[in-house]
């Protein structure tokens, strides 16, 4: 029996191509699939804890009852793998990175015990995404922005709209947007 103790990244990867090379699979295996794969695998490990209280979750797993648990994860695994190595990225430098850039964001002196997020810890002030770019510096003359409310109507808000967008002339006839299933009428020919 493996364990991960003794497996290293590009172990485990080498394992998941062997494993879809033997099947011809590589075709299918695009970036987008790729993540749309993951991200239904991840919808899955989600499914597991659907309806279970905090109490339920941790007494399943104090009884090592997590089988379906560890099999949901080694799919996401698979699927990160497999994305990783399609898009040219090393797991374990992107992990280092990823590490240190949240280091900075969540410093232990602003965030131990607290669930907030970096922007609250900060107070707006540090917080960087990824790029290095900083977040605006907020303008007390300026108002706030306007809060736009859906309108609620038997159709939903689209019904409302695609008509206008029609005599417009800003929407295509039949882009694909779903409009004209949303009841509005169809444009002419």
């Amino acid at each position: 029996m493996r364990s991960d103790s003794r497996w290293t990244v590009a172990a485990l990867r080498e394992e998941v191509l062997a494993f879809r090379d033997a099947r011809d699979w590589a075709q299918f295996h695009q970036p987008k699939d790729l993540a749309l794969a993951l991200s239904i695998e991840a919808a899955e490990v989600l499914e597991l804890f659907r309806f279970k209280s905090d109490a339920e979750v941790r007494a399943q797993v104090e009884k090592r009852d997590v089988t379906d648990l560890g099999h949901e994860l080694a799919d996401v695994l698979y699927w990160v793998l497999l994305l990783s190595h399609e898009t040219g990225i090393d797991l374990a430098q992107a992990m280092e990175e990823k590490l240190a850039f949240n280091a900075r964001r969540y410093p232990v002196e602003l965030s131990r015990g607290r669930k907030e997020k970096y922007t609250i810890l900060h107070g707006y002030q540090e917080a960087a995404e990824p790029t290095g770019e900083s977040l605006p510096e907020e303008d007390p003359d300026e108002p706030d922005p306007p809060v736009l409310k859906p309108t609620l109507m038997p159709g939903g808000p689209r019904r409302k709209v695609a008509p206008l967008l029609r005599r417009s002339g800003d929407c295509a006839e039949d882009s694909g947007s779903g409009l004209e299933s949303a009841g509005a009428p169809a444009s002419p020919a």
